[in-house]
């Protein structure tokens, strides 16, 4: 072998070394920004806000839900009613509510016990003593000409979510680590 072609086998090398490193790093860099979208901001929050809106609202009764604050054909508030212990049955009215409600930009849940007549007809709402109180999802996107959050299909409760962490973003965050989405569940209660 000559200096020249090993000086050729050499520089080949190199190049398609190089090609490889910088296709692992350019693979890498695609890898992280997909799992912070993925694992930050709205992603978790839709599905979260999915999974608590379904299991509060599978569990209520379908003998009443009320629907507050209306907002170009929705509404930002839903009040649904369950049982504390669906298997008692000396308890003849629900006496635990829901309360989903829309502060700014983040999505509220609300239970506690109902305190007052169940059966009194809306727009009077029994007397609400609140027991626990959380954050369902931050970044709600409640634009003054969109629908409202929820909604009643037949006897269904219907929510439909807009998280947009692009317009709440902080400083510092990269334009790819935000993110608008949608959720959209339907739930239908399962007790009378």
């Amino acid at each position: 072998m000559t200096l020249i072609e090993l000086m050729v086998t050499l520089v080949a090398a190199v190049v398609v070394v190089l090609g490889i490193v910088s296709m692992i790093a350019y693979s890498h860099q695609g890898y992280n920004r997909l799992f912070k979208r993925i694992n930050r901001g709205v992603v978790p929050q839709a599905y979260e806000a999915r999974l608590i809106f379904d299991r509060v609202v599978r569990k209520s009764t379908i003998r009443r839900h009320d629907l507050r604050s209306p907002r170009n054909g929705g509404y930002d508030q839903v009040y649904v009613y369950y049982y504390s212990n669906p298997q008692d049955l000396a308890i003849v009215d629900p006496d635990r509510y829901g309360w989903f409600y829309l502060s700014g930009t983040q999505l509220w849940l609300e239970q506690g016990n109902v305190t007052g007549g169940f059966d009194t007809a809306p727009p009077g709402l029994p007397a609400l003593s609140p027991t626990s109180r959380i954050v369902v999802a931050d970044n709600v996107a409640a634009n003054a000409g969109d629908p409202g959050i929820f909604s009643l299909q037949g006897s269904s409760v219907r929510m439909a979510l807009m998280l947009d962490s692009e317009t709440n973003a902080q400083a510092g965050v990269s334009k790819i680590e935000t993110l608008k989405m949608t959720v959209t569940t339907t739930a239908l209660p399962h007790n009378r």
